[in-house]
């Protein structure tokens, strides 16, 4: 019985096959008689890295040259137990700084003065006046400012084209108004040869 099943089923699948028809060789796409190579291949281009530029360094302020020539004060006839601190004091073509020493028998803190020239301007670090009660003063007949706050001073005063500071802690209004009218004003020579004098 099985035998006549796949017997039937063969001559089924045979009568499919003679009307199907089956391609021929001219019907089938040649292929090409090259490997195929893409013709138009887009190289990848090259962006190099953006060139390195480095921070900008800081630069230090112009130095300004007093129009009418540097001056520079040296202290003189200083009260009874003030003395020039030789060395904090330096100077050069264009300014001088120096401390004085205030005696301070009842602070732990030492009082001082700090005489400066060509190195403060009104308003700039270390000469602003801002928070002090302020007043006008004359220092060898030029006009200044004089602030205060507790027992810390700043007087302010131009000259010659020059910016002079003097600023003072412990002390009171006539000593620092008083060491700036009596201070000498000298070159860069004579100055150097007063600090070698000093002990």
């Amino acid at each position: 019985m099985r035998y006549i099943a796949l017997i039937v089923l063969l001559i089924a699948i045979a009568g499919c096959t003679n009307n199907a028809t089956l391609p021929t060789l001219s019907s089938m796409p040649a292929q090409a008689n090259s490997p195929l190579v893409p013709t138009d291949v887009v190289q990848p281009t090259y962006t190099p890295f953006p060139t390195y530029t480095p921070y900008p360094t800081s630069t230090s302020a112009p130095v300004v040259t007093p129009s009418l020539g540097m001056i520079y004060l040296w202290p003189q006839n200083l009260p009874q137990g003030f003395s020039i601190e030789r060395q904090s004091a330096e100077a050069d073509e264009t300014s001088f700084k120096m401390f004085i020493l205030v005696p301070s028998p009842n602070r732990a803190v030492a009082n001082e003065l700090y005489l400066t020239g060509g190195l403060c301007t009104e308003g700039g670090k270390g000469c602003s006046f801002e928070g002090l009660e302020t007043e006008s003063v004359e220092i060898h007949g030029n006009p200044g400012l004089i602030g205060h706050r507790n027992d810390s001073w700043l007087l302010l005063w131009h000259e010659n084209g020059n910016t002079f500071s003097l600023a003072g802690w412990g002390v009171d209004k006539e000593t620092v108004v008083g060491v700036a009218e009596n201070a000498l004003r000298l070159n860069l020579s004579q100055w150097i040869e007063q600090l070698a004098q000093q002990s």
